[in-house]
């Protein structure tokens, strides 16, 4: 198998190559738990040693990280002992092995054979280990192929190997949104892929808000603590994130997120300053989102409705002030936007307001507008689905205007 994806012809055509990897899923790898588990074996065995360097292939890492993976992409894991049903060696060879295997264990010299007590004879045993080592690993190999905590441990090993190795941009991105839906679950041991999305997370731009989503299964479902999250999440609201093309990912999980009752009010509001400055300056499509997401963290957080609620005699008062009265000369230049950070979400609450509103109640677009103009209304508290605004795109307003 791995004959016939590492040395394809480079100029097959990406379909051409699917198709292949398809082929062979469906008919051999997927279909024969024994064949998936030890060609994850080999898989892993080349990475490492493309990774050291010791490998003939004639072909650059990055290269061989890709074919790698790509195959991998393809290979389903099991989840349950009884999936385990099909193997390609009949059940009669493995016993023959097993067998074979009790033999040679049998005939393994002892320290106290008086055969081989000579001034050689501790040379003679490693010699004999060393030997009898090149076969019982097969042996066992054929005892934990019908095991699932065997079968996953080195589906773990394989993909970890593949890794670590060099990888190009788009597939990087492309294994960012694969892992957490059709790797993780099936994975023993998940945390070990903490590094490679913690390094992801901190590269920053479309990459942080890709691996996101993985690193927030790790922090909830495999306890991983990652210290000044929110502090990082808060960075993420960005202008450039709001406008990239995965920005449904961030949207969920920022709606999941701050969702939990467990966080503090000052925190809360930080976040709705946030999305708020960013509302101004953002699409029709992320200024809805985040409208609807400060929308839902009011209703839930009585005591950030201030925010909203405040006269606009105290409006203008604290760090604010200096940007709101501006003189003619400065008010041509871009105002100072007020410095949003967690590390001051004590004071947030009642030195600033959420005067974004109100300039929002102003757009061009009239959704936004009445979205904005709701917030000082009262007795509605059935909180916005932001699942349904996360998905909308920039065409599907558009064909809502059209109608």
């Amino acid at each position: 198998v791995l004959s016939v994806i590492l040395n394809r012809r480079k100029d097959q055509s990406s379909r051409q190559q699917q198709k292949i990897l398809e082929t062979l899923a469906e008919e051999y790898i997927n279909v024969y738990d024994d064949v998936r588990y030890f060609l994850l074996i080999v898989i892993e065995k080349l990475a490492r040693k493309t990774k050291q360097g010791k490998n003939k292939i004639s072909l650059k890492p990055e290269e061989i990280s890709q074919r790698l993976i790509q195959l991998l992409m393809n290979i389903r894991m099991v989840e349950e002992q009884s999936d385990l049903s099909k193997f390609l060696i009949p059940n009669k060879m493995t016993q023959k092995l097993k067998e074979k295997g009790n033999v040679l264990k049998a005939k393994k010299p002892s320290k106290n054979d008086p055969k081989i007590k000579s001034s050689h004879s501790k040379r003679n045993i490693d010699k004999k280990r060393r030997h009898d080592a090149k076969i019982f690993p097969k042996i066992d190999h054929s005892i934990s192929v019908k095991k699932i905590k065997h079968q996953q441990k080195i589906f773990d090993a394989a993909w970890i190997a593949c890794l670590s190795l060099p990888i190009t941009l788009n597939l990087y991105k492309t294994v960012l949104m694969f892992l957490p839906e059709n790797v993780m679950p099936y994975m023993h041991a998940p945390i070990k892929l903490a590094d490679f999305f913690t390094l992801s997370y901190k590269q920053g731009g479309s990459i942080s808000v890709i691996a996101l989503d993985g690193l927030f299964q790790l922090m909830t479902e495999h306890n991983l603590d990652y210290p000044n999250f929110y502090d990082s999440l808060l960075s993420q609201i960005t202008t450039m994130t709001m406008h990239s093309k995965h920005r449904y990912r961030l949207f969920r999980l920022l709606d999941l997120c701050l969702s939990s009752s467990h966080l503090s009010s000052n925190i809360c509001a930080t976040f709705c300053k946030k999305f708020m400055q960013v509302s101004l300056a953002t699409t029709p499509t992320a200024a809805l989102f985040g409208l609807a997401l400060v929308q839902n963290i009011l209703k839930v957080r009585p005591e950030c409705r201030k925010l909203v609620s405040r006269p606009d005699s105290k409006m203008l008062q604290g760090i604010e002030k200096e940007n709101a009265v501006l003189s003619e000369r400065e008010a041509k230049l871009k105002p100072k936007l007020i410095n949003v950070c967690l590390s001051e979400s004590n004071v947030l609450l009642d030195r600033t307001s959420l005067w974004e509103i109100q300039v929002l109640q102003r757009h061009y677009y009239a959704t936004i507008s009445n979205t904005a103009t709701s917030f000082t209304k009262t007795g509605n508290n059935a909180k916005i689905v932001c699942d349904e605004i996360a998905s909308v795109t920039h065409k599907k307003l558009f064909e809502q205007e059209m109608k």
